[in-house]
């Protein structure tokens, strides 16, 4: 599924990038590779807010719409994938 369809405060994991290769590399600059954990803050008509390798940035939503995620999965305890994780809102 595409990030642009998630729940606020859901734990994601990152699967895939799509796009040209220009917009891959963006992404991958911005820290969204394969196997990271995201979690969408807010959202409105025009772009996004997710919380990526313990930063928040905001994407358009046709830049967020390349972006391919899974739901998250419990890793070692990192990763609740429950609605609200603490991964999503802890410090």
């Amino acid at each position: 599924m595409q990030i642009d369809t998630v729940e606020k405060g859901q734990l994601m994991i990152v699967t895939a990038l799509g796009g040209p290769r220009e917009t891959r590399a963006r992404l991958i600059d911005l820290g969204f590779t394969p196997g990271t954990p995201i979690c969408v803050l807010s959202r409105s008509h025009e772009s996004i807010i997710v919380k990526v390798r313990g930063g928040r940035i905001m994407l358009n939503n046709l830049l967020a719409s390349n972006i391919e995620v899974e739901q998250g999965q419990e890793k070692g305890g990192l990763y609740s994938g429950k609605f609200q994780s603490k991964y999503c809102f802890g410090r």
